[in-house]
């Protein structure tokens, strides 16, 4: 009995062992993880959530000190088993912040993801977002910036998505200007939406650099000019083109390059009426608008 007794008595002491230790592994990995979160991207992000002016569903009230970074509302990090995890994602879609961008989030340089569409934001988009160089998506929609497209956008060479359409919410604000040549160096963009703005000037032809974009929408802004040919000449377009209500003029010719595209939109624009002979060369085409053209 005495045996039993004793054996019971060491698995006890065993399994308190077993408890403690895991119970300071996981304070361990708590205080790890608030610890190797960097400091300078909370820094950076205490800094975004300073320049709020209303959050009215208190989407950031979880932005303290207290709570580890990588629990805070809308951020993600960099996975665990790194030795320090960085911010790699904002997501803060859709809650009526109102706010400029403050130009503290170009020290989140591990951001792959910032989508902030449907908020109230204003001001310019700053031109220090080019420092983002690892920025894959970014969603700025449906806010009301205004100004013009920072040419420093163009730095961002692994960005896959761009969308910058519909900023026209508050005070008629819209962006203006024209788009910027380094757009052409952007050569992973799949998707480019910057319709229902005030851009102007022509089209640029660095745009045929993007050879993986599928997706384009610059309609229904101030641009003038002709389709550039390297724009037409873009085999990758088999998904989505749309370049109406725009003040666009003279002939396309090339558009029969286009063989891969699906979805088809010139119209509202300065065009010449003549059908070009060369769209029949696109058999995958299932929609075509060009009236008005």
């Amino acid at each position: 009995m005495a045996d039993a007794g004793t054996g019971a008595g060491k698995l006890e002491t065993y399994s308190l062992i077993i408890f403690l230790w895991l119970t300071l592994l996981f304070v361990q990995l708590e205080l790890s993880e608030s610890a190797t979160a960097d400091d300078t991207d909370q820094l950076a992000l205490l800094s975004f959530k300073g320049a709020i002016r209303s959050d009215p569903s208190g989407a950031m009230s979880s932005w303290n000190t207290s709570l580890a970074l990588c629990h805070w509302t809308g951020v993600t990090c960099t996975q665990q088993q790194q030795k320090q995890r960085r911010v790699s994602g904002l997501i803060l879609e859709s809650m009526n912040l109102t706010s400029t961008i403050s130009p503290s989030l170009a020290n989140l340089t591990q951001l792959t993801t910032l989508r902030l569409a449907g908020n109230m934001l204003t001001g310019e988009i700053p031109s220090v977002i080019g420092a983002l160089s690892s920025l894959s998506l970014l969603d700025l929609s449906s806010n009301s910036f205004s100004g013009r497209i920072p040419n420093s956008i163009g730095q961002l060479s692994n960005l896959e998505g761009l969308l910058l359409f519909n900023n026209l919410l508050l005070f008629n604000n819209r962006l203006s200007g024209g788009i910027p040549s380094s757009i052409g160096n952007l050569t992973r963009l799949y998707e480019c939406r910057l319709d229902d703005n005030q851009l102007q000037g022509e089209i640029p032809s660095s745009i045929g650099n993007c050879q993986k974009l599928n997706i384009l929408n610059f309609s229904s802004n101030l641009l003038s000019g002709s389709i550039p040919k390297d724009l037409l000449g873009l085999s990758s377009l088999s998904y989505y083109l749309n370049l109406s209500h725009n003040l666009l003029s003279g002939r396309v010719y090339e558009v029969g390059l286009l063989r891969s595209l699906g979805y088809l939109d010139l119209s509202f624009n300065n065009l010449s009426d003549q059908i070009p002979d060369t769209l029949g060369e696109c058999l995958a085409l299932e929609t075509l608008r060009m009236s008005n053209i």
